[in-house]
C-alpha cells in the first residue's frame, strides 16, 4: 500500500509541474503578445505573473528587463538583465 501511495504522489507532483509549466508558457505568450502590441503595462503584468511562479525564468526576466529599459526605467531593467 505504501508503495502505491508513493507512486501516486510522485505522479501527482509531476502532473503539477506539468501544469505549472503550461501556465508559465501561456502567461509568457500573453506577455509577448501584449508587448508586441505596445500594451506595456499589461505585458509587464504577465511577465510578473511568470516570475511569481518561477523567479528565475530567463525569458520573462529578459523580456521584462529589456522592455523596462526601452521605456526608460534603466535601473529596474538592468537589475533584471543581470
Amino acid at each position: 500500500m505504501n508503495r502505491q501511495l508513493r507512486r501516486m504522489q510522485k505522479k501527482t507532483g509531476a502532473d503539477q509541474a506539468t501544469a505549472v509549466s503550461a501556465e508559465i508558457g501561456s502567461l509568457l505568450q500573453a506577455g509577448i503578445q501584449n508587448q508586441t502590441r505596445g500594451n506595456f503595462e499589461q505585458a509587464a503584468w504577465f511577465y510578473q505573473q511568470v516570475l511569481s511562479l518561477n523567479p528565475n525564468q530567463p525569458e520573462a526576466l529578459c523580456n521584462l528587463g529589456a522592455m523596462l529599459s526601452q521605456l526608460g526605467h534603466f535601473d529596474q531593467g538592468d537589475g533584471l538583465l543581470k
